[in-house]
């Protein structure tokens, strides 16, 4: 019985077993019942190998032993009631068969189930031991189990199927959702296109620069040299205006950022750790003949993953930038920067 549901107990904590997260608990207290089934997990081709040889052994076994010991004791009775030989040998294969499933395989692997953490820490270090003996029978052996693993489909599957019952948040799990597929999204799906890329001219007057930041209300805005296609930077809406408070005069080479450029097949999570680690919050999406396609902003890739962030729908006409007065400006914390 042991055997039979060790794998269920150790081996898939994702269909029974001990959590992960509980066996790191224990493994910080350095539990020895805890590190024996890291050991097992660690090596399952090893540990499985040792299941199913202890188990074929005691099955075959308590089947030859207890089948014949079984079939002697139940042949006087078949006999008193005209019955031969043949037809208490097939009631002991009935009966053994029967206990050999239901005691030897179902039982155990519902109580692993069902009791999957006592169970585990009950059997790991006695499996631990049997795997060290056996270890020569089992050498050599090269399966793997890799492919128990579940694919993106799956877990996509299985967020839909908890939302659907309650045990997750529909929040939680569209963003989930979102979170699984992120990897497969390119930049080209969350750009800013060309046509709706608004840009500061390299040589604006003061003026001009404060009027266009004021009437966009983005927080960052290109700047590029006698073409759109040629963006020799970008400035953040605070800075022209910390410029402006101090001096009352915006020279946008004093505070032009470096512009970061990717090809529009770049994979928008490989992007966002770049903008991470280069910390930059905004990329200019190239062509392939080298023009401008777009850009993207961090938003636009938090966006990707949890939603758009401005839920308000009359902030979207509203501007983000009201000038009040000299040197007096009026702004949202909830609105979005771009």
């Amino acid at each position: 019985m042991r055997y039979a549901a060790a794998g269920h107990g150790l081996v898939v904590p994702d269909r029974g077993g001990v959590r992960n997260t509980r066996l790191r608990e224990f493994i910080r207290r350095r539990d020895r019942r805890a590190l024996a089934v890291k050991s097992l997990r660690d090596t399952p081709e090893r540990f499985l190998a040792t299941v199913q040889i202890a188990m074929t052994t005691i099955g075959t076994t308590a089947a030859a032993i207890g089948g014949a010991q079984l079939e002697h004791d139940l042949e006087p009775m078949f006999a008193s009631i005209g019955l031969g030989r043949g037809a208490s040998l097939a009631a002991v294969i009935v009966l053994v068969t029967f206990l050999e499933l239901v005691i030897g395989e179902l039982v155990p692997k519902s109580l692993a189930l069902r009791y999957s953490d006592r169970y585990s820490f009950f059997v790991a270090r006695p499996l631990v031991a049997l795997s060290q003996l056996m270890r020569p029978l089992v050498f050599g052996d090269r399966t793997t189990f890799t492919e128990a693993r579940l694919s993106r489909d799956e877990l996509q599957q299985l967020v839909e199927e908890a939302a659907k019952t309650g045990s997750v948040d529909p929040r939680a799990s569209e963003i989930a959702s979102r979170a699984l597929g992120f990897g497969e999204v390119t930049v080209a799906e969350v750009m800013v296109p060309r046509t709706r890329v608004v840009a500061l001219r390299r040589g604006a007057a003061p003026e001009e620069v404060q009027r266009v930041i004021l009437e966009q209300g983005h927080s960052r805005m290109p700047v590029y040299d006698g073409s759109i296609d040629n963006i020799v930077g970008y400035v953040v809406a605070r800075d022209v205006l910390a410029l402006a408070w101090e001096r009352g005069l915006v020279v946008l080479e004093d505070i032009l950022r470096p512009p970061h450029q990717v090809p529009e097949s770049t994979r928008a999570l490989d992007l966002l750790r770049e903008m991470q680690r280069r910390r930059t919050q905004m990329a200019l999406v190239i062509d392939d003949h080298g023009g401008l396609s777009g850009l993207v902003t961090t938003e636009d890739l938090i966006e990707e993953l949890v939603g758009d962030l401005l839920r308000d729908p009359r902030a979207l006409d509203a501007p983000q930038l009201v000038e009040l007065g000299a040197k007096l400006l009026r702004t949202f914390g909830r609105d979005v920067a771009r």
